[in-house]
């Protein structure tokens, strides 16, 4: 997918998941996968203009990716 549209993605593992919120909302990285509250909250408090992508699942917590520019995605051919 990043090539088809010319982008460069570099996946970093960091070990501590707070750590990695604070990283993203001090600017040290453009984006972090989180939950959805986390995503509403943290960088919101730390005053980060985010983008939320929330992925729904049928389990109880719910994963969110966040960025830091808006968010465009190309619209599925299948959706209505």
């Amino acid at each position: 997918m990043a090539d088809k549209y010319g982008i460069s993605i570099e996946v970093v593992q960091i070990n501590d998941y707070v750590e990695s919120i604070n990283l993203y909302t001090g600017g040290s990285f453009d984006g972090v996968a989180l939950t959805n509250m986390d995503a509403l909250t943290i960088p919101a408090a730390g005053g980060v203009d985010t983008t939320a992508l929330i992925l729904g699942s049928t389990r109880t917590a719910m994963t969110a990716s966040c960025s830091r520019a808006p968010a465009t995605f190309p619209r599925s051919r299948d959706a209505t």
